[in-house]
Parts: structure tokens; C-alpha cells; sequence
């Protein structure tokens, strides 16, 4: 796989270059564990301030034991290469949602 943002292969992100449609809260529960522990370990950072226009709670302070929002939208992007990602969710109907590059 190349990478978007320089064109070539990048170890720290590439594993995360995939588009997961998702189909409900748990797969999205699932997802959002995924990446906080990518964040965690320093391979991704979460880019503050993304979330804004829906009034969202920072990204790992989204609580995964509570109802969730409404509409989720978050980007991150790889600490390495700088490629970003897009994790969105329509949380309202339980589907809609997508995990990206982006």
C-alpha cells in the first residue's frame, strides 16, 4: 500500500488504510477501542478541534459506556507520515458510518 500523504509505503499506518462500513454500535465500539489504543501507542494522534461543529467530546474522551451522540466525526491522522483518517457514525439510526483514509 502507498501512502496518501508521501506516496509511499508508511509501517506505522498502513494497517489502518482500509474503509469499514459500519453496520451498527457494537462494530463502532469496536472500531473507536481500535483506534484509541493506535493513539495509546503513538501511531496515530486524534486532531483537536475536528469535532467542533457537532459539539462533540474530544475523541478519547468519547465515553463507549454511555449513549452515544447523535453523529459522529472525528479525524486522526498517522504520527509518522501524517495521513489522515476519518471515522464518522449517524449513531441516531445505528448505521451510516464509515472508517476511512482520507
Amino acid at each position: 500500500m502507498t501512502s496518501a500523504a508521501t506516496g509511499s509505503a508508511c509501517a506505522t499506518c498502513d494497517q489502518y488504510v482500509q474503509t469499514i462500513e459500519i453496520h451498527g454500535p457494537e462494530q463502532l465500539r469496536r472500531i473507536v477501542s481500535t483506534i484509541r489504543a493506535a493513539v495509546a501507542e503513538r501511531k496515530l494522534r486524534a486532531v483537536d478541534g475536528q469535532a467542533a461543529f457537532v459539539d462533540l467530546p474530544d475523541f478519547l474522551n468519547l465515553d463507549l459506556s454511555e449513549t452515544l451522540p447523535d453523529v459522529l466525526a472525528y479525524r486522526v491522522e498517522c504520527m509518522a507520515c501524517g495521513r489522515a483518517f476519518e471515522l464518522s457514525c449517524e449513531c441516531y439510526h445505528g448505521v451510516g458510518g464509515h472508517w476511512q483514509p482520507i
